[in-house]
């Protein structure tokens, strides 16, 4: 594991580089590989790794492209740190006409999940110095004057969880995207976000994007709104020839329901219909949709046609809460009305199987109004069945509920009402009662936070289909594109 180090000014006085090599000598002391790191620099320094010039990085902010600069950040830190054991983040040092210093520090500092030193003079040492180590709220920190090599020794010996954090999923799960090379197939091509998303999609080599529409209606919204698009992304259209081919075996699928020749060439006119039956066929990889269409609209023909896998009773959904230090799963907020015990045991087998393949430790949490035994009622009783349910069919997983949302997100509460819980206070997976109060939640949290949240995704189908929300950004269909060609790969 690559230990990860920070350190922050106190004050626009203190030398970061002089302190960042005393540490460094220390870490060298102890037989280890350090290299010290500078996400941002105002120069260029053969003995530092950089990311950006800051002149750089300050018009990538000004454009509000955070999380592609972030991205790029975590590109360097990778590529330095599968050789080292230890880095040495070097933040950016304080001046008066940065005003944005503090709060970026604290950002990178939360991104790679790293432990902080402050460093400061004796002199300086006083309350503003402890309010600006409060900021960075539930991170790791020390004083970088009281860094001693028995310090060092000690933190490196020290063992603590490790949170998967934002910007460190954002850059496994483009990485794996990129390895896979899935063909995925856009149905809504009429939604200029569907096509901004499909030409991001292609610079980044993220997927094999397919567009289903008329070639020249594409075009032409390409060309209004200054794009053009990529001869690497195909278009599809959707004529009387290419739904005929589909009939027969639109038919044979459904020959139980009694769905004839007619009824089935009515269906394939919706391009949705069109794209599974696409997918079903192993003409492309994935698809996704629902950016203008209802989730019904998207998943019923997935339901019909791709069904679910010999290893799943139901499908289900999850979010990727995108939190400013870490990635919680959320699940089902999108697809079960109103789960029994049964249902719910299931959810969170496979959300927690979901999360484990996206490389977030699962530790799931059924949520309800009442923790342990605190609480009565119907809904309670269900979940401490699923709970039980879940726990019997999968005992290697870390499984615990009825757990309030409090109690399984704050160690401080779980330590008041759950103490003796292996999973309160630090839950990675949230499955909720119902879709009311998991719907509720994810769009609270998102909206309220204001953070990335990638999905619905979902799970328990024979190939990978995913909704989108009608009001997603770019940058969602981006994440779920990638999503869907990772699961694509892994079918």
């Amino acid at each position: 594991m690559v230990h990860r180090l920070m350190i922050v000014p106190s004050n626009g006085h203190v030398d970061l580089h002089h302190e960042s090599c005393r540490l460094a000598n220390l870490i060298r002391a102890q037989g280890l590989k350090v290299v010290i790191f500078k996400p941002i620099s105002d120069h260029d320094d053969r003995d530092v790794k950089i990311s950006f010039k800051t002149e750089v990085f300050e018009h990538e902010l000004s454009r509000g492209r955070w999380h592609e600069a972030l991205q790029r950040i975590e590109e360097t830190y990778q590529e330095i740190a599968t050789s080292v054991d230890v880095v040495l983040i070097q933040g950016l040092s304080l001046y008066v006409d940065r005003p944005y210093v503090s709060r970026l520090n604290g950002k990178i500092a939360r991104a790679f999940d790293a432990h902080v030193a402050l460093a400061t003079d004796s002199s300086q040492f006083d309350e503003r110095a402890n309010i600006l180590l409060r900021s960075y709220g539930d991170l790791k920190l020390a004083i970088a004057s009281h860094i001693d090599e028995a310090w060092i020794k000690n933190w490196l010996e020290e063992i603590y969880p490790r949170r998967v954090t934002p910007s460190l999923f954002i850059y496994h799960l483009m990485e794996q995207a990129k390895k896979a090379n899935r063909r995925i197939i856009l149905p809504e091509s009429d939604d200029l976000r569907i096509l901004q998303a499909a030409m991001s999609c292609t610079e980044q080599g993220l997927a094999r994007c397919v567009l289903m529409g008329k070639s020249a209606d594409i075009h032409e919204m390409a060309k209004a709104h200054g794009m053009t698009l990529s001869d690497q992304i195909e278009i599809i259209e959707p004529t009387s020839a290419r739904i005929e081919q589909y009939i027969k075996p639109m038919v044979a699928l459904r020959k139980e329901k009694g769905l004839t020749a007619q009824q089935a060439r009515a269906q394939l006119q919706d391009p949705m219909t069109l794209a599974t039956m696409m997918l079903q066929q192993g003409e492309v990889d994935g698809v996704v949709s629902g950016a203008s269409h209802s989730t019904l609209n998207t998943i019923l023909p997935a339901f019909k046609l791709i069904k679910t896998a010999p290893d799943a009773k139901l499908v289900s959904s999850i979010f990727f809460m995108c939190l400013p230090t870490r990635v919680l799963v959320f699940g089902d907020c999108a697809v079960n009305m109103n789960p029994g015990a049964e249902t719910l045991a299931d959810i969170a087998i496979h959300s927690a199987d979901t999360a484990a393949e996206f490389g977030i430790i699962p530790k799931v949490a059924m949520i309800s109004y009442s923790s342990g035994d605190s609480g009565v009622g119907l809904d309670v009783d269900k979940v401490k069945e699923a709970t039980a349910l879940a726990k019997k069919r999968r005992p290697d997983l870390l499984i615990d509920g009825p757990l309030q949302y409090d109690a399984a997100i704050d160690p401080q509460v779980a330590a008041i009402k759950m103490p003796n819980s292996p999973v309160a206070g630090h839950a990675t997976v949230f499955v909720f009662p119902n879709l009311d109060t998991g719907n509720t939640v994810y769009k609270a949290v998102q909206r309220t936070a204001r953070i990335l949240c990638i999905g619905p995704m979902l799970q328990g189908l024979n190939k990978p289909v995913n909704d989108l929300s009608r009001g997603c950004s770019v940058k969602d269909i981006v994440f779920t594109i990638a999503v869907t060609a990772i699961q694509a790969d892994r079918a």
